[in-house]
């Protein structure tokens, strides 16, 4: 478990205001509540502060798009924080690309082994975020992707795959089972077509899985 100081202290108050002045909102998670998710699993997983501190400050950093914070990082928090970072940042695994294989999520993912446990709290919460947006608004939720149904859930299934392997763990296998989770539940044999132009939504159907 990590020692944190009051330079955390300073990065969780520093996170705030920069959370207050963004209106912006991602998959109806503010940018607080995504930011202190991500941290409490890397809390959670036994990162250092430095990690802890990349992964508070990076959907804020993300979504200000403002050139002055990165080195406004860099001052307040030190190099190691603003590498981890920009490496986020740079290595575009959040992009959904029906194109991309598993080499290529593999090569961008392990070119950067220190930032590799925020991203993957990262991911996590980005497929928390899904499945609370599924159960909530059923199959409308896939309109918040710039990408298919199946290139979202595929992006989720390579990432899976590719933290197994460079990061294996109990965040990991968690965030494979959500994964399998969210495949399961949009499988056709598992959920309704999406309904006609102007009727209600469909409701996200958890999987159900017997005893045996």
């Amino acid at each position: 478990m990590a020692t944190l100081t009051a330079r955390f202290d300073k990065a969780l108050f520093y996170s705030g205001v920069l959370a207050r002045a963004t209106s912006s909102k991602i998959n109806d998670l503010d940018l607080t509540a995504r930011a202190l998710a991500t941290a409490a699993l890397v809390i959670g997983a036994g990162g250092d502060e430095d990690e802890v501190i990349s992964s508070l400050l990076l959907e804020l950093a993300n979504s200000q798009n403002d050139a002055r914070l990165l080195p406004e990082i860099r001052g307040l928090f030190g190099n190691e924080v603003l590498a981890i970072i920009e490496d986020c940042l740079a290595s575009n695994y959040r992009k959904i690309a029906g194109t991309w294989q598993y080499g290529i999520y593999k090569r961008i993912l392990g070119q950067h082994s220190r930032s590799s446990l925020v991203a993957l709290a990262d991911s996590m919460v980005m497929a928390i975020s899904l499945h609370s947006q599924l159960i909530a608004h059923g199959s409308e939720a896939w309109k918040a992707y710039d990408a298919s149904r199946e290139e979202v859930l595929r992006h989720f299934e390579l990432l899976a795959r590719t933290f197994g392997e460079l990061k294996p763990g109990v965040l990991s296998a968690h965030f494979a089972a959500l994964v399998s989770e969210l495949v399961c539940a949009a499988s056709p044999y598992n959920a309704e077509p999406d309904p006609p132009d102007g009727d209600e939504p469909l409701p996200f159907r958890p999987r159900i899985v017997s005893e045996d």
